[in-house]
């Protein structure tokens, strides 16, 4: 940088764990630019370039250390999507219908998610068991049919996100299904 110029750094803080931090960040700055000393210097006749004088070992700026202080607190995430049914109705194979709905992050810390469509478990009046042959071949056909806009990303503390589902059947077939919200405090491989 050069004499009275300044310089803004955005840093996002991202907790990893449920707890407070204190980190110091050590920030290395060197005077490296001059303006007396860089133009110094002698013409070497014939060379056609400028040489610089060679500053005497020892005379050289020295790092200095600035502490760059983060303070943050890391905590547990809850996410709401409203709202709780999504109903398509009844679409032609081959035709799509588009709706939305929204995250919501009420907690104080950003949260990682993932959204996926996945089949009814018993208690809410889906198939007891499934093979892992059915589940796979039931996957595949939820992702054929159901696309996001977003499937994966970022929420932001006390902010929402509005997604759009589109639903474009490509066989006949009643889909009673859950939309899956997957919450991490952190991304992994997968997401």
């Amino acid at each position: 940088m050069l004499p009275n110029e300044e310089a803004k750094i955005v840093a996002t803080f991202t907790a990893l764990k449920r707890k407070d931090y204190h980190i110091n960040v050590p920030i290395y700055a060197k005077n490296i630019y001059d303006h007396v000393k860089n133009s110094i210097g002698f013409f070497s006749p014939g060379s056609g370039l400028m040489q610089k004088r060679q500053l005497p070992a020892g005379t050289q700026n020295p790092f200095k250390k600035y502490m760059l202080e983060i303070i943050g607190r890391g905590s547990d995430g809850v996410i709401q999507i409203q709202p709780q049914n999504v109903d398509f109705g009844t679409i032609t194979v081959g035709f799509n219908k588009t709706m939305q709905a929204t995250v919501f992050n009420r907690s104080s810390c950003n949260i990682f998610i993932e959204l996926k469509m996945a089949p009814k478990n018993k208690e809410q009046g889906g198939k007891t068991k499934y093979t892992a042959q059915e589940l796979m071949t039931l996957t595949k056909v939820l992702n054929e049919n159901f696309h996001f806009d977003t499937p994966k990303g970022i929420i932001n503390a006390k902010s929402k996100k509005t997604i759009t589902i589109t639903f474009k059947p490509q066989l006949r077939f009643n889909f009673d299904i859950n939309l899956v919200c997957i919450a991490r405090e952190h991304m992994d491989k997968q997401v």
